[in-house]
């Protein structure tokens, strides 16, 4: 990627060099472990690499879209240089938006979409195309399975837009399966706030209903993944009834596929995109134009055209969950952890 060349380090390090003050990012939950675990301290290195300067200071909204309002009130008061959002609710953004912008403050979307007002810019991983990864390989899975395999469905947060992409991805090869009589649906629900809780519990009713007529879980991401694995683990199904179509490839979910118990992840390298992040971050700053090749897109927010940096997600599967130490997500001692610890991948690396 020529944004990540040395060159464009070297001038985004320089741009920022003479920067201080305090990056605000605000993020909606703890739902996700990612962005706490992952993506918070990714930004942080980038800042500390590119803009030393800088100070990266963490807002939790807790799936609370008034909260989140309050923290960006929050950071207009405290002299925020710049904010990175991850909005609670995408639609209910327009009014944070025009604040932020009202104060002269840049703003970074980061991963979820933000509507009805002004951005500098988006960055997130391909919603659509993060679905139709794992769709496909997911349709491949189960076209070697008899005909009739009967799944059931766990989609994300229904009206969000990660949510009705990832599913939408994955329906383009899913669906054709499904008019062949390849595969039956059998249930299907969306997860609000992709909680893992509320996952677990529709995994569990659809167990106590259908029983021994679900061959195998769909997912959306790691929470949904988890919901079901915890369902089918108090029934001790688990590894017998597969799930797929994981997302964010965090440890506990890596550690499931390693275990048996989910068939994929799709990974979204954290580090790809919170250097993206910051070197959108000085652009935005000190209005200059970020690296060559990061824009790659639009996005319309039914405000502006927002200029867009969409990057690539990468599925795993237990053929290739090396894949995430040799990128630097994880390392193996993350990895192999508990359980995990004696699976066959983690006795291999000893």
């Amino acid at each position: 990627m020529p944004w990540q060349s040395a060159a464009a380090n070297a001038n985004t390090s320089q741009r920022g060099a003479a920067l201080s003050g305090k990056i605000y990012m605000l993020v909606p939950n703890r739902t996700s472990i990612r962005w706490e675990l992952a993506d918070v301290p990714e930004v942080n290195k980038a800042a500390k690499k590119y803009a030393p300067n800088m100070q990266v200071v963490l807002l939790n909204a807790d799936n609370d879209a008034s909260k989140q309002v309050n923290q960006v009130d929050t950071a207009i008061s405290q002299g925020a240089k710049a904010i990175i959002l991850a909005s609670v609710d995408a639609t209910l953004a327009g009014g944070m938006l025009k604040k932020i912008k009202d104060a002269g403050i840049p703003v970074v979307s980061y991963e979820h979409d933000a509507y009805g007002g002004p951005l500098d810019y988006l960055v997130t991983f391909d919603a659509r195309k993060t679905g139709e990864i794992g769709g496909k390989w997911i349709a491949e899975e189960l076209g070697k399975m008899p005909k009739g395999v009967r799944v059931a469905r766990l989609y994300g947060s229904k009206g969000t837009y990660w949510g009705e992409q990832i599913k939408s991805g994955q329906d383009q090869y899913i669906l054709p399966l499904v008019q062949s009589g390849q595969i039956n649906v059998v249930a299907e629900d969306y997860v609000e706030y992709w909680a893992p809780a509320t996952a677990q519990k529709t995994a569990e009713q659809f167990l106590t209903r259908f029983g021994d007529k679900i061959d195998a879980f769909i997912a959306s991401n790691e929470s949904t993944a988890g919901g079901a694995i915890a369902a089918l683990m108090s029934r001790n199904l688990a590894g017998k009834i597969p799930v797929y179509g994981g997302q964010d490839a965090t440890v506990p979910e890596l550690q499931y596929v390693m275990l048996g118990y989910q068939k994929n992840a799709i990974a979204k390298y954290y580090a790809i995109q919170a250097d993206a992040a910051v070197k959108l971050v000085i652009a935005a700053v000190t209005k200059t134009d970020p690296p060559a090749g990061l824009v790659n897109d639009q996005f319309d927010n039914e405000f502006m055209k927002v200029p867009a940096a969409r990057l690539p997600a990468v599925n795993i599967t237990i053929d290739n969950v090396g894949d995430v130490v040799k990128a630097g997500m994880w390392t193996w001692d993350d990895l192999c952890k508990g359980p995990a610890a004696n699976t066959k991948t983690c006795k291999e690396r000893r």
